[in-house]
């Protein structure tokens, strides 16, 4: 008879693990609040470029596709009902 392999549950997390996955979630959900800050931050920073762009007389504005990701995944979390 063969039998069919599981794959093993995943560790479980200790205590400070739980906590500090709890105080880095946003409400019930799985968003990070680290990660949203970080996001904006770049944004700000893009946008702050731009401007000293934009006074220098240069005229290059873009996001590469990375960031431009991040924005998407930061605006369809914004979209999602809080409940």
């Amino acid at each position: 008879m063969i039998m069919a392999e599981r794959n093993p549950s995943p560790p479980r997390l200790s205590v400070e693990e739980s906590e500090l996955i709890q105080y880095d979630s946003i409400g019930q959900t799985v968003f990070s609040k680290k990660w949203v800050l970080s996001t904006l931050m770049k944004l700000l920073q893009l946008f702050q470029a731009e401007e000293q762009d934009d006074t220098e007389g240069e005229n290059e504005s873009g996001v590469d596709d990375s960031f431009d990701g991040e924005l998407c995944e930061l605006w369809d979390m914004s979209m999602n009902e809080v409940q």
